[in-house]
């Protein structure tokens, strides 16, 4: 299936339509499916490991909103909100999770966050992909 969350596939908003409803340029041949969970992610940056000579590890996201197909065809679908509930207690979000973070014992100094979009806005060309299922 193309939109696997650990595969480097995925779909991308295409076209926003109102405050209720995107295009995505995947459809039912990419294995999209009506209930289907998916994420609208924003990209925080790259990560790499400064003791390995800046080794590029992989790009951290953040899950800006969760959205289910409300139209499928075969090649693109429309999406739109449906009531779900995502806790999270960072502003990097992670699908699912429901247990509480607890305050790490770490110097203060060598804290290196992400932009916090926590109030970000679905753009076009936000990436799309299933949520991973915990």
């Amino acid at each position: 299936m193309l939109l696997e969350s650990s595969q480097s596939n995925s779909g991308k908003v295409i076209r926003i339509l109102n405050e209720y409803e995107v295009i995505v340029n995947v459809g039912k041949k990419d294995g999209i499916y009506y209930g289907q969970k998916l994420g609208v992610y924003k990209l925080l940056g790259e990560v790499t490991d400064p003791y390995n000579d800046d080794k590029f590890l992989g790009r951290c996201e953040s899950l800006i909103e969760t959205l289910t197909p409300l139209k499928i065809d075969e090649n693109y679908s429309i999406l739109y909100k449906r009531h779900f509930a995502v806790p999270s207690t960072s502003h990097v979000n992670y699908p699912l999770t429901s247990k509480e973070a607890l305050i790490l014992n770490v110097d203060d100094d060598n804290i290196l966050p992400f932009e916090d979009v926590s109030r970000q806005t679905i753009k076009l060309g936000d990436t799309v992909k299933n949520l991973p299922l915990y």
